[in-house]
């Protein structure tokens, strides 16, 4: 359920407090938002927590070390809540630690990662509450997180995962610099297009879809250069939208191969989506009732991506080149003008989410993997010295 739309952080803890009360409570905190938004002295003046517990030491992304000392804080605190208020990276470890906590540990959250199936267990008796402080992901209404363990990136799913009540402050997003703010949006607006043309599509998930890149559309480039209120509101709102998308269609291609470009180049995850969406997008434009894998059929996808050029003014067939112009010239983003050695195009490869790419509409060879990936490389791949 929700707790507020557009509340204000002067509001929305007053909300939070029927989740809490009588609760021990583990509260997964950003430090720059604490620093600048006391959160923690926030929710001690309600009073409703049995005991109130801060995490706030954990690396950039949601890794295995950091899931450990999340899980040794609320254990040692016999949490009976854990509260996320950050972005990707608090979200994912409360959601981890969450349902580790329901399962008994991180060993057996491990076991059910290893086995590649579904996190099933019933989280019961402990309550998750997300609150994001970007807008970006829509973590909290969607069923997924991620884990980083010895550098892999590994993905989880299951309803356990998915968040019992939000909040959206977009006062919270308010001092976000320039660049997260186009980062987050672009994570946010890729999701939205990509969740139209998942073969996993249904009706629900293309009215989120449309809602999320249609407010992206009218806000992310203002949302960028002058972070007003409105636009910001605007792109919170549409990251919620493109979360409730992909829950019911998760994402396809740009994200099955935007991970390698994270880790390797440590391009920020939403741009890296970004940089890669064009290509796809060009790629897919060569469907054919032979590689096609939606069930619609060829003519279906051809029809949507139309539909989807057509949103921000373009053909199919002008897009890709319009798209690559829009993050440099009116989001303002550096051109992407790595250079890549022959191994490091070969980890590229070998780091694409292979669920992830089943859902793209075209069947993508390794072949075109690799091509995809040149691309993005101003020179042909030097010899690893």
């Amino acid at each position: 359920m929700a707790i507020a739309i557009q509340d204000f952080i002067s509001a929305w803890p007053t909300k939070v407090r029927p989740f809490i009360e009588h609760r021990k409570v583990l509260v997964i905190l950003d430090p720059a938002v604490e620093a600048a938004f006391e959160i923690i002295a926030t929710l001690n003046s309600l009073g409703s927590a049995d005991s109130l517990t801060s995490f706030m030491e954990f690396s950039p992304n949601p890794t295995w070390d950091s899931l450990n000392a999340a899980m040794a804080a609320a254990q040692s605190s016999r949490a009976e809540c854990v509260l996320a208020i950050g972005g990707g990276t608090a979200m994912d470890l409360a959601k981890l630690t969450a349902t580790a906590l329901q399962m008994g540990g991180v060993d057996q959250l491990w076991a059910a990662t290893e086995s590649g199936s579904e996190v099933t267990i019933e989280r019961s008796n402990i309550a998750l509450i997300a609150i994001p402080t970007t807008a970006g992901t829509g973590a909290e209404v969607t069923r997924f997180a991620v884990l980083y363990r010895d550098g892999i990136k590994c993905s989880l799913s299951g309803d356990a995962l998915k968040p019992d009540a939000w909040a959206l402050d977009p006062s919270l997003l308010a001092s976000l610099p320039r660049s997260v703010i186009a980062d987050a949006g672009l994570d946010a607006v890729c999701q939205a297009m990509e969740s139209l043309w998942s073969v996993r599509s249904t009706s629900e998930s293309e009215d989120h879809a449309q809602a999320a890149l249609g407010l992206a559309i009218e806000h992310l480039e203002t949302a960028v250069h002058s972070s007003d209120n409105d636009s910001i509101t605007g792109m919170q709102i549409s990251a919620h939208l493109a979360g409730k998308a992909i829950n019911l269609t998760t994402t396809t291609a740009p994200h099955a191969l935007s991970y390698g470009l994270t880790s390797l180049f440590g391009i920020p995850h939403g741009r890296a989506v970004a940089i890669l969406f064009g290509q796809v997008f060009r790629r897919n434009m060569k469907v054919s009732d032979r590689d096609c894998t939606h069930p619609a059929g060829s003519k279906f996808v051809r029809r949507r991506l139309e539909e989807i050029a057509e949103c921000w003014g373009q053909t199919c067939e002008s897009f890709p080149d319009w798209w690559e112009g829009y993050l440099s010239d009116r989001l303002q983003l550096p051109r992407f003008n790595a250079k890549a050695t022959t191994r490091q195009l070969d980890q590229l490869n070998d780091s694409v989410n292979a669920n992830r790419l089943a859902n793209n509409p075209l069947t993508l060879m390794r072949s075109d993997i690799n091509e995809i990936y040149q691309h993005l490389f101003d020179t042909q791949a030097t010899s690893q010295s």
